[in-house]
């Protein structure tokens, strides 16, 4: 997803990737937001609408928690199909009201999220279901 705003994120981590990918980010609406999840292989992300959208379509998915609460908020969908990622970290600053993070503040707990574990779940679920072998 993304929007207009974010294309130049976009474009800086397509330009660092050794495979060709498709930039979509404020280029789609939500019933082609629907279609580009029902068909991809796996969807990879924080918690958000777009995710909980590819457990609805029947998408395996591998999501990325933060400050929220997996047990409350995570996928509703089968646990083999559907990874939750969470640092054990505490978050203090997150229990303040009116928590907003920012560049120089991030959120301690999605930062302590590594390309390890990503990696990890994303290969445990390429083993349990029919995903392209392709890490």
């Amino acid at each position: 997803t993304g929007g207009a705003a974010e294309r130049a994120l976009t474009a800086a981590i397509q330009a660092q990737l050794t495979r060709p990918v498709v930039d979509l980010a404020g280029q789609t609406s939500l019933g082609v937001l629907a279609a580009v999840l029902q068909r991809a292989a796996l969807v990879l992300g924080p918690d958000c609408g777009p995710l909980h959208l590819a457990v609805a379509l029947g998408t395996p998915t591998v999501h990325l928690f933060g400050p929220s609460d997996p047990t409350r908020f995570g996928p509703y969908g089968p646990p083999d199909r559907h990874l939750v990622v969470r640092a054990a970290v505490a978050c203090p600053a997150c229990q303040r009201y009116g928590y907003t993070p920012d560049q120089d503040h991030p959120h301690i707990c999605m930062a302590a999220i590594t390309p390890e574990m990503v990696l990890a779940a994303v290969r445990a679920l390429s083993t349990a279901t029919s995903l392209p072998r392709w890490l």
